[in-house]
């Protein structure tokens, strides 16, 4: 499996994670299954961590990555935990920048959780 996830309800997130070859398509059926959850609430913050994973996604494909964030779980804010300094951390800022402050790029887990858990306000304006 790409991808697997939990529900962590004592650290109030849910954690993803990516190993070996994957594409977007499997991250998104990965994030249904999230969503479709019935431990899942709206809102939870997001955490995935890529630093296992061995592809990288097609150019440009980091709006679409950012759009599918918006989407599928709105009102969430997403830290992305990556490789320093490799292609991967790289790819992982472009959605950041390209996320209107929903998705935040990390290299170390301990930052990303942080960051989660002070950002517990809707990713977006009018989102609950």
């Amino acid at each position: 499996m790409a991808y697997e996830y939990e529900i962590d309800r004592s650290a109030g997130l849910v954690r993803v994670r990516s190993r070996g070859a994957t594409d977007y398509a499997a991250w998104e059926k990965t994030m249904r299954t999230v969503v479709r959850d019935p431990g899942f609430a709206p809102g939870t913050p997001v955490l995935l961590d890529v630093r296992d994973q061995t592809t990288l996604p097609p150019p440009g494909e980091s709006a679409r990555a950012a759009e599918g964030w918006r989407r599928l779980v709105p009102g969430s804010h997403v830290a992305i935990v990556a490789p320093p300094g490799g292609a991967a951390y790289g790819v992982v800022r472009q959605v950041s920048a390209r996320s209107n402050g929903q998705v935040e790029a990390f290299t170390d887990p301990e930052e990303a959780v942080a960051w989660l858990r002070s950002s517990r306000e809707p990713a977006h304006p009018g989102d609950s």
